[in-house]
């Protein structure tokens, strides 16, 4: 982790979360603001299903979701 004395030689793989919430491209916005929040993240990685398996195919967030919320006001 980043608290580690060295932190310049630790490995991604020792500080990242196995457990990313996703969401599929049919996802209200609404409900991606929800997940943000409640789970005090700032990104959810969008999946779409190709051959049974997921395949990301976007990142949203929560400043995404800022500027479509400012621009269309």
């Amino acid at each position: 982790h980043l608290d580690h004395d060295d932190w310049t030689t630790q490995l991604v793989r020792d500080s990242m979360k196995s457990d990313v919430l996703t969401v599929k491209t049919d996802t209200l916005l609404y409900d991606v603001a929800r997940m943000l929040l409640d789970n005090h993240i700032h990104r959810i990685i969008v999946v779409s299903n190709e051959n049974g398996k997921q395949r990301p195919v976007a990142v949203i967030s929560a400043s995404d979701l800022l500027y479509h919320m400012i621009r269309d006001a």
